[in-house]
């Protein structure tokens, strides 16, 4: 059943995964072609915030991840999930609730 489950899995080569400042950008995901024009988009927009924790390139890993695990899931809604993955801590940039609204 496992191998039914991980059928066509392939692990990250990470020798070839490009870290640091190169990685704010999503340039691995957008090297391997797995986001959306639409995705694209948001993530360009997100990058400034993406990195509040000092912490270069894991939205890029987490919306890398949620685009793998959506192909495990039918009920998945990658609409969603990615955008919801690309922004996951997009709140830790601003240091007041209300400070989000203005960027809209």
């Amino acid at each position: 059943m496992m191998e039914d489950i991980l059928k066509g899995y392939e692990p990250i080569d990470y020798r070839d995964w490009i870290l640091g400042d190169e990685a704010r950008n999503a340039v691995n995901i957008k090297r391997l072609k797995l986001l959306e024009p639409n995705e694209i988009k948001i993530f360009d927009t997100a990058a400034p915030y993406n990195d509040a924790r000092n912490d270069p390139g894991q939205a890029e890993l987490v919306a890398y991840f949620t685009i793998k695990l959506l192909g495990y899931n039918s009920k998945g809604q990658r609409e969603v999930a990615v955008p919801a993955a690309i922004l996951h801590d997009i709140g830790f940039y601003f240091d007041h609730p209300t400070a989000l609204e203005k960027t809209c």
